[in-house]
């Protein structure tokens, strides 16, 4: 018993050592995992402060986006309001220098920087708008009815000009030389000639063969061989001149096709419907006609009136 005693006594300390040990390392233990409990809650916090943060930039991009659009609605809506007050002061030229003190905006009134985007929108579509009406206007002389007119069912435009004043054999010599000049132009080609005269009843007749251009440039040449009769009829006090007997020698991809006036630029072949438009061929064929129609009456008018 003493025995059993003594060695309680010498193992007490030795149990008290190996206590005290086991619980120093579960207090280490538990000391580390409080650390990384720590350290996880606060990288927690900080991925929740970065979400918070964008989405607060998300949100204020997107106020930004809506205060822009709504300002833009309310220009359109009223174009007086973008026309904010200014202050008294006169404005300086920009190449001089601002001065050293600037007089403050009146407190009442607050400044705005005008929807400059939302102003050149509008002038774009304004001048849109301006854009598709002048070819609409333009395009009204191709378009009437009268634009290509039918004699006896042949395609006929036909200029009468009084000319008071004037002997017949007068405005006969003058269309004469006139004509004959026209047929040796550089547009002319081989069949353009003076065909007939007679000075007694003094008509003359010339038949044309000239160069019609649709486009000409670096990478296509689109023309066509365009055939007509002039036909100038004097009297006294009086010129009438015919345009007539129209057709078109057209080359289209390495064949040389033939069109009467009658079936190419009449409105049955050239206008839809709805007179709205020209087809794509055959209207370059009926602009080009009456352009060079005009051109060329305009041409003896301004001759004959000298």
């Amino acid at each position: 018993m003493k025995k059993l005693l003594m060695i309680w006594c010498l193992c007490l300390p030795l149990t008290v050592m190996a206590q005290n040990e086991t619980d120093r390392v579960a207090a280490l233990q538990a000391e580390a995992a409080a650390k990384a409990k720590a350290a996880q809650e606060a990288a927690k916090a900080a991925q929740e402060a970065a979400r918070a943060a964008q989405e607060a930039a998300e949100a204020a991009a997107a106020e930004a986006e809506r205060v822009a659009k709504q300002a833009e609605m309310t220009q359109q809506a009223d174009p007086s309001q973008t026309e904010q007050p200014r202050p008294t002061v006169q404005p300086q030229p920009q190449e001089q220098p601002k001065p050293a003190v600037e007089q403050p905006a009146p407190s009442s009134q607050a400044w705005k920087t005008p929807a400059q985007p939302a102003a050149k929108k509008a002038t774009d579509e304004e001048e849109e708008r301006e854009s598709k009406e002048a070819k609409k206007e333009a395009m009204k002389p191709y378009l009437a009815t009268d634009a290509v007119p039918l004699v006896n069912g042949k395609v006929q435009w036909e200029l009468n000009i009084d000319l008071p004043g004037k002997k017949a054999g007068q405005i006969y010599g003058t269309m004469l030389s006139l004509m004959t000049q026209m047929t040796q132009e550089e547009n002319q080609l081989e069949r353009s000639k003076v065909a007939i005269i007679n000075e007694q009843e003094h008509s003359i007749v010339a038949t044309m063969q000239e160069w019609l251009t649709f486009t000409s440039n670096f990478i296509s040449l689109d023309r066509t061989k365009f055939n007509y009769v002039l036909i100038a009829n004097c009297k006294d006090g009086h010129l009438q001149v015919l345009l007539n007997r129209i057709s078109y020698d057209y080359s289209s991809q390495g064949k040389e096709e033939s069109y009467k006036a009658e079936s190419w630029i009449t409105d049955k072949y050239t206008v839809n419907k709805k007179r709205t438009r020209l087809f794509p061929i055959t209207g370059k064929f009926r602009r080009k006609t009456i352009d060079r129609k005009n051109e060329i009456f305009e041409r003896i008018t301004a001759t004959v009136k000298k």
